[in-house]
């Protein structure tokens, strides 16, 4: 039973190795200037584990999209609840948009997912961790009437797609600190339309 244990563990050490070395080369190569060599080279395994654990190199590019997902998800679940809902909902929408500035050359773009993976696979990966968020924040404000009654899953699609858009202009735009000054406020101008 140990000596499973261990050889999960070194299966799971080995995949994190290729998810980490992957993603940086993403970044910064883009999924064109990324080989499985140079995945495996870099990761320091054979190219055959870098196959045990992914079909192909889109299957690599499909789980670090995933992992980064998650990781946009931990930020936005890391903002305290506040009374204020609104106030709430403006600080998971600044958590989002932090994501892109804090981790900017190293997150894999929105526009190479989309890509990549097609305008579905990229969705699906990406609203399973957001699109959450947005759902219960929406709820929150519909449900104790401070947002206008709009269909909730337009509203939330509308948030969403908001969020996106902005995103990558953050990744796009050459004056990150302005670009984000005005998509902040510009994000919370356009909700506050909302409002009841």
């Amino acid at each position: 039973m140990e000596k499973q244990s261990r050889r999960q563990a070194y299966a799971e050490e080995t995949r994190e190795a290729i998810l980490e070395t992957s993603h940086r080369l993403f970044s910064r190569l883009l999924f064109s200037g990324t080989t499985l060599e140079a995945i495996a080279e870099q990761s320091r395994v054979t190219k055959g584990a870098v196959y045990h654990h992914f079909k192909d190199k889109r299957a690599v590019f499909s789980a670090c999209l995933e992992r980064q997902a998650k990781q946009v998800s931990g930020v936005m679940a890391a903002v305290p609840q506040q009374d204020d809902v609104w106030a709430y909902a403006f600080a998971q929408c600044r958590a989002f948009l932090d994501f892109i500035v804090a981790h900017g050359k190293y997150t894999i773009s929105l526009q190479q997912a989309i890509t990549v993976l097609g305008w579905e696979a990229w969705r699906a990966i990406d609203s399973h961790y957001t699109l959450g968020h947005i759902e219960r924040i929406v709820a929150r404000l519909q449900d104790s009437g401070r947002m206008k009654l709009y269909s909730r899953e337009l509203v939330v699609n509308m948030i969403y797609g908001l969020l996106v858009n902005a995103a990558m202009n953050l990744s796009s735009l050459p004056n990150i600190d302005q670009t984000y000054q005005d998509l902040d406020e510009m994000v919370q101008d356009m909700l506050n339309g909302l409002r009841i």
